[in-house]
Parts: C-alpha cells; sequence; structure tokens
C-alpha cells in the first residue's frame, strides 16, 4: 500500500527535550538512563514530513536495564511520537512501553495528520529511573500509491455495503430492531474513535483506577473496552434474534469482528490488531451464551 519516501537517521543529532537525562552515544547506539524517578526524561528527533507522505513507519531495537516503576501505573521506559501541527498543538502516540530489564524489537506505521507541520520521535523514562538503551531506530517517511488509495477506498465501499446488509439481516426479524442499531452505533463509534480520543480515554480511566492492563500480551484498556462492546453486542443479539443460531451466526460474527479492526487501518491514530479482533469474537460469543444460559435456566425453573 505504501512506498518509502526517505528515511532519515535518528540515533544522531538528538535534543534533550525533558528532565536533563544522562546520554551516553556509542557503536552500539545510544544510552537514556536517570537515577531520579521523577518526572519525564526524554530525548527527541524532530524532522518534517516528506512531499506527498501520508505516514511513517518507526522502527527499531530498545532494551530497558532496570527500569523501576515505583507506584506510577503509567511509569515506564517509552518510545513515543509526537505529531505537532501548524498552529502549534500535538497528538502523541506511545509505540512501546517496558518496565523492569527487557528488550524489544518493533515496528509501527502511523498514519500522518493532514495539519502535521513536523513529526518528533521520542525515547523517554517516564516517572521511573534506570536505562533505556536505544539501538537502530528510524522513521520512514510513506506515500500512498495511487491505485492503492482507491483500492482501500473501494474496499471501504464494500466493507459498508455488507455491514448495511448484515444489520438488515439481523432486524429483519428482531423483537427490537431499535436496541439492535444503537448496539451496533455503538461499536461502529468505538472502531472509528480517532486515536488521539481513544489514548485520552485510556489516560483517564487508568488514572481513575490506578490500573494498567498488562500490554505485554496485548490486551489495553482498549481491548477491554472492545469486548465489553461485542459482549453487549452479543448479549442484545441473543434477546432480539433468539432464533438466530449455528455457523451463519458464528461467520457473522466474526465478520464483525475481524472487518472491524481492518477499518481501523483507515482512522487517524489506530491500528489493526489480531488480539482485539480475538477479544472481540469472544466477547459476543460470551454474550449470546450468557443470555442464552439465564434463558434456558428461566425455563427449567418455570417447569419446575
Amino acid at each position: 500500500m505504501f512506498i518509502p519516501v526517505a528515511v532519515p537517521a535518528a540515533e544522531e543529532g538528538a535534543t534533550v527535550l525533558a528532565g536533563a537525562p544522562v546520554v551516553a552515544f556509542g557503536a552500539a547506539g545510544l544510552s537514556l538512563s536517570a537515577l531520579n524517578p521523577a518526572g519525564i526524561k526524554a530525548l527527541g528527533w524532530s524532522a518534517r514530513p516528506s512531499a506527498g507522505a501520508v505516514a511513517f513507519r518507526v522502527h527499531g531495537s530498545v532494551r530497558a536495564v532496570g527500569v523501576s516503576l515505583r507506584d506510577d501505573p503509567k511509569g515506564a521506559a517509552q518510545i513515543a511520537v509526537l505529531q505537532i501541527k501548524n498552529e502549534g498543538r500535538s497528538s502523541s502516540k506511545v509505540l512501546l512501553a517496558l518496565s523492569g530489564s527487557a528488550a524489544a524489537d518493533f515496528e509501527e506505521v502511523i498514519l500522518l495528520r493532514p495539519d502535521a507541520g513536523s513529526v518528533v520521535l521520542m525515547a523517554r523514562l517516564v516517572r521511573v529511573s534506570g536505562e533505556l538503551l536505544v539501538k537502530n531506530l528510524r522513521l520512514e517517511w510513506l506515500a500512498e500509491r495511487e491505485s492503492a488509495l482507491w483500492a482501500s477506498r473501494g474496499l471501504m465501499l464494500v466493507w459498508g455495503l455488507v455491514l448495511i446488509l448484515l444489520a438488515r439481516s439481523w432486524a429483519m426479524r428482531a423483537r427490537s430492531p431499535a436496541g439492535l442499531l444503537v448496539a451496533l452505533i455503538v461499536v461502529l463509534w468505538g472502531v472509528l474513535m480517532p486515536g488521539d480520543v481513544k489514548n485520552g480515554l485510556d489516560r483517564w480511566v487508568c488514572e481513575m483506577f490506578a490500573w494498567q492492563p498488562d500490554d505485554s500480551i496485548g490486551v489495553s484498556w482498549s481491548s477491554l473496552t472492545h469486548g465489553a462492546m461485542f459482549f453487549v453486542l452479543g448479549g442484545i443479539l441473543a434477546v432480539v434474534r433468539p432464533d438466530q443460531r449455528g455457523p451463519l451466526l458464528l461467520i457473522d460474527l466474526l465478520f464483525l469482528a475481524v472487518s472491524t479492526e481492518v477499518l481501523q487501518l483507515f482512522v487517524e491514530g489506530r491500528k489493526a490488531d489480531v488480539a482485539d479482533g480475538a477479544i472481540d469474537f469472544l466477547g459476543a460469543l460470551i454474550g449470546i451464551g450468557l443470555v442464552r444460559l439465564v434463558r434456558r435456566v428461566g425455563n427449567q425453573l418455570e417447569y419446575e
């Protein structure tokens, strides 16, 4: 879908953005370290988008050494990007977060905001002490092929038509079509929510509950929210369409879970995730199964 435009090196020309960390460059990359766990210590590399760029790819290798979490659920060694708009506002996205002593390779493609004047790639220690080792960190501008652009628009159109047909088939004999429609709208709202809004909600929930799901297994607050939405959708579907059973129902739910994840490839700041798709599908199955179990137990009690 994308073709590379330019590949600026990222391990040189770093600027200290916050916290006055200890920085050392060497043959193996760079080291960002701090003894004081308070505040944020960050390095940044700023780059302006190449002509025609619609996205950028960030990849590299990192290793955390002795990164202490303390009691702050948001504390970690991180790789992040900041897109700075022309009017000065910005939106950030965490690409990788590590704690303790761990290593990881990463690669992620991010859609470029239409109003972004520059992108800042950051290595930072957020409210932790320890050391973050960074190697082969690169930012690559990507331009979209014209044929791929039309293909993506065609895919969106086909997805929309199939979703309309699916919703129509579910609602044709539904006891309460309005309830089913509301559930579908809520699911679509969650899928089409821009990355900035989703990240803001994630942070708000983390601060409210002072707990962060384990990202190392691919589960985040957004994953759990997705699962909850599909759980409710499955429950409503079981209530309004108790006649719908068998392989066709499983195929419908699998299509909805997979296609909504694919759709997120075209939403600013979002990405498709296999784990999220699996959680969506399982959430819908659990919702349907729970409603049918309650109905079966109720019928048995009624007969007794």
